[in-house]
């Protein structure tokens, strides 16, 4: 079961994600990333707790990206990933990382995974 938690201390919103998040899940997910980039101008999402995700996962985490970034706000990854989630983001291509030509840009921008796999 996916369960979160948000806190708000000097402006600053974390956004921990715990649990499972499947596809059944996607709106539930865009909901809660919505109204934490609704209560702050700068949102912190926390990964370690999330034992498995979908591909509308990722999709939805990169738009909460693009959607913050036009709204000239801050959300950034608070790590370690968890390897699985890890893994997903570089397979579905969301983390940026080095190609033939030089850095390729994921959606996520900078945001890195401490491990990558």
């Amino acid at each position: 079961m996916a369960e979160t938690d948000f806190s708000l201390t000097e402006g600053k919103g974390i956004l921990t994600l715990n649990g499972d998040w499947p596809s059944a899940r996607a709106e539930e997910l865009k909901a809660v990333l919505l109204d934490g980039l609704a209560r702050t101008d700068d949102l912190v999402l926390s990964l370690e707790g999330v034992s498995g995700v979908s591909l509308p996962f990722y999709q939805i985490l990169c738009a909460a990206f693009i959607s913050a970034r036009r709204q000239h706000k801050r959300l950034s990854l608070q790590g370690p990933f968890p390897r699985p989630v890890a893994q997903g983001a570089w397979i579905a291509g969301i983390l940026p990382r080095e190609t033939e030509r030089g850095a390729a840009a994921g959606c996520l921008g900078k945001a890195r995974p401490e491990e990558s796999p």
